[in-house]
């Protein structure tokens, strides 16, 4: 998902984090799921569907945050504070 991200095949790309998000809902790993949301809120942003994205951008945050993993838990908020941006919404982002 993400190589297809970077590679702007934003249709690959989603099939790709939906259908990681499937089999890591499916075996209950909450890090791959925090991950696949993560994608799924990145194609969000760049398709403008802004608060499609900060929805899947917070879920991603709280597990990382009950998990105890700082790195991914700093690059959810980071992604929140882009979409802030990418929506206007510059006092949000702060």
């Amino acid at each position: 998902g993400y190589l297809a991200f970077e590679l702007h095949d934003f249709n690959v790309a989603r099939t790709a984090f939906t259908e990681c998000y499937d089999v890591w809902a499916r075996t209950e790993d909450r890090d791959g799921i925090a991950g696949a949301l993560n994608g799924l809120g990145l194609i969000d942003r760049e398709a403008g569907a802004y608060p499609s994205a900060l929805t899947r951008f917070h879920a991603a945050r709280e597990i990382w945050e009950s998990l105890h993993n700082a790195s991914s838990t700093a690059a959810a908020h980071m992604n929140l504070g882009t979409v802030e941006i990418a929506a206007g919404n510059l006092q949000a982002a702060k």
